[in-house]
């Protein structure tokens, strides 16, 4: 997944929210992707490892 930092549609903010997720995720041996919506948007799938 390729995720632009520096990118923000919103008037205010650095656009770094999936960056700093996609940090913390693999920080825990996790794993994030992003795909189109066929009717518009994104839909982002999370998956963490079972830690028990």
């Amino acid at each position: 997944m390729t995720v632009r930092a520096v990118y923000t549609s919103k008037a205010e903010g650095m656009g770094m929210g999936l960056s700093i997720a996609r940090t913390i995720i693999e920080a825990h041996n996790g794993f994030i992707s992003a795909s189109n919506r066929e009717h518009g948007g994104a839909s982002f799938t999370i998956r963490l490892p079972f830690a028990g």
